[in-house]
């Protein structure tokens, strides 16, 4: 898997897609592309600015913010620097925030807006960091000497020595360097920071093609944190692709940009579909007697179609027919809410409920339950995209072996289970069996 190296995949999806876009957001009401080569530009300049700053080889630094092209921008530069990326909920508290600075020893962190900055600004003040470069233009730096905005990150690392040595480092990449360091949310004890390597993401990559198509005409929207493996690592898998990856800041804004981002992918949390499913039978009880009953009507055809297709027989003429009346009534301008082109909706982090999942695939809206976990690298099992897949999570990502325990605990082994908890051997023991499985 050497020639996979993450950074390494990046260099040539940036050669050879030049000016064809990578990144996309909205600014003062307009779309903005961010091409290959500029994010290869500022993936080089981050890391060499990085490097000005007196960064070491698998040094960690830390990123604090909600969702932003520059979220993306800063987790490469870090990587291309041989650094690891340790992700912050934006929503942590301070004190939350300071154990993951203490743990990993961060000294350098991104943060996005005025809240975030403000609670590092603190940290910094209280001798936590020594660093802190923060993506919005807009925020307040309050005179400190040791913030600075994006830009000027940038224009530090347009330097010619620091370009050498970032080409040093370029050539010592390693795939068993650490790649990222991931705080599970603490809910058993403090939290733990999950370890996965250069050769976890590889592994991940190749078990994804082999499950799901990506191409360059997709575009996918980053609905769910950065800050959480599931919105990450996919995103490296879209721009792994050569895809286009959407950052919108606010996940409440969704449904009001939807129709103007058109994807034809998003990952999602089943609360995401339960509100939508909630909202549209809302608004149908409140509607006129014809409309419900045209509704009800065209969600029973639509349901019978989906039951029809999962048995593999052909369709009734009739079922065929009154199918096409009722999507044209009903579902075409529901799909048209979601941008018209969706090719499927991957879902995770909790169970979906049938009923829901079953009136969405009925619209023709291609949602798959997948399953996964921080300490295995996200997906262990997924539907194929083409399976109509309900009540179910799919099969297990080849490569991966899969069993129940004795208590019926699910056991994951293969080559995306991480490599422990990081300054815990004791709690990275208790985690795997005797014969390696997580």
């Amino acid at each position: 898997m050497h020639e996979l190296h993450l950074v390494r995949v990046f260099r040539k999806r940036i050669e050879g897609l030049k000016n064809k876009a990578a990144l996309r957001v909205q600014q003062d009401g307009q779309w903005r592309d961010i091409s290959w080569q500029a994010l290869g530009r500022s993936m080089d300049y981050l890391a060499q600015a990085l490097i000005r700053l007196g960064h070491q080889p698998q040094q960690m630094v830390g990123i604090f913010s909600r969702n932003m092209p520059e979220w993306t921008q800063a987790d490469l530069g870090i990587l291309a620097a041989r650094g690891v990326v340790v992700p912050i909920y934006p929503t942590n508290t301070l004190e939350q925030t300071r154990y993951i600075l203490r743990d990993a020893g961060i000294r350098i962190l991104f943060v996005g807006e005025q809240p975030q900055f403000d609670l590092a600004l603190q940290l910094l003040n209280d001798g936590e960091l020594s660093q802190i470069v923060c993506f919005d233009e807009h925020v307040d730096l309050r005179g400190c000497p040791q913030a600075m905005h994006f830009d000027a990150m940038l224009q530090l690392g347009n330097h010619a020595e620091s370009a050498e040595e970032l080409a040093r480092r370029a050539s010592d990449y390693r795939m068993d360097d650490l790649l990222t360091l991931v705080y599970t949310s603490g809910t058993t004890g403090e939290p733990k920071g999950v370890m996965v390597d250069f050769n976890n993401l590889a592994a991940l990559l190749v078990m994804h093609d082999q499950r799901v198509s990506v191409g360059h005409d997709d575009v996918s929207l980053a609905l769910l944190p950065l800050s959480h493996v599931y919105e990450r690592y996919w995103t490296f898998y879209v721009l792994y692709r050569g895809a286009v990856n959407v950052y919108i800041r606010d996940p409440q804004a969704v449904m009001s940009v939807l129709h103007e981002v058109r994807p034809t992918l998003m990952c999602a949390v089943p609360r995401v579909y339960e509100k939508a499913y909630n909202i549209i039978h809302g608004k149908v009880a409140q509607a006129s007697f014809l409309s419900r009953a045209l509704f009800t009507w065209s969600k029973q055809v639509a349901l019978a179609r989906l039951a029809q297709r999962q048995t593999g027989k052909p369709a009734s003429l009739w079922l065929r027919a009154t199918h096409a009346v009722a999507d044209r009534l009903v579902f075409a301008r529901m799909r048209q809410r979601f941008g018209g082109r969706v090719r499927f909706l991957p879902v995770g982090g909790a169970r979906l409920a049938d009923e829901i999942n079953l009136f969405f695939n009925a619209a023709g809206l291609n949602i798959k339950c997948g399953y996964g976990l921080t300490e295995t690298s996200a997906t262990v099992s997924c539907p194929n995209i083409d399976d109509l897949a309900i009540g179910t999570i799919g099969t297990p990502l080849n490569g991966l072996q899969i069993r129940l325990g004795d208590d019926k605990e699910i056991q994951v082994k293969g080559p995306t289970v991480m490599r422990g908890y990081y300054n815990k051997p004791e709690e990275t023991a208790k985690v795997f069996t005797e014969d390696g499985y997580f």
